[in-house]
């Protein structure tokens, strides 16, 4: 039987894969980078307190020297949304691919 850990690594895993085919759905419903970020990122802090507080993980968190929590903070409010908006910004430009696999055309052979 796998371990929590085992399972939290393979659920990541899978969500961080349909990030993209969430994301072009949700361009093509009109959404921009700013709100899909905004949306990603309150949904997953309302997440991560849920399962803090479940958890009773509070006390841990206090335990923590401010200058740890302060650093994780700022990896995350600031090298981590970068990078998140470089990903979706991208994904907005490019063309999905899958379209292109519907074609009706036959690949072209080589000589």
């Amino acid at each position: 039987m796998p371990s929590a850990g085992a399972l939290f690594c393979l659920s990541s895993a899978a969500a961080f894969g349909a990030m993209g085919i969430f994301g072009k759905l949700a361009y093509e419903e009109g959404a921009t980078v700013g709100t899909l970020l905004a949306v990603r990122f309150v949904l997953a802090a309302a997440l991560f307190w849920l399962f803090l507080v479940g958890s009773r993980g509070t006390r841990d968190l206090r335990a923590l020297p401010r200058r740890d929590v302060g650093i994780a903070l700022a990896l995350g409010a600031v090298a981590y949304s970068a990078q998140a908006g470089g990903y979706f910004a991208a994904l907005d430009a490019s063309t999905p691919r899958w379209s292109r696999c519907s074609s009706t055309r036959s690949p072209r052979s080589s000589p």
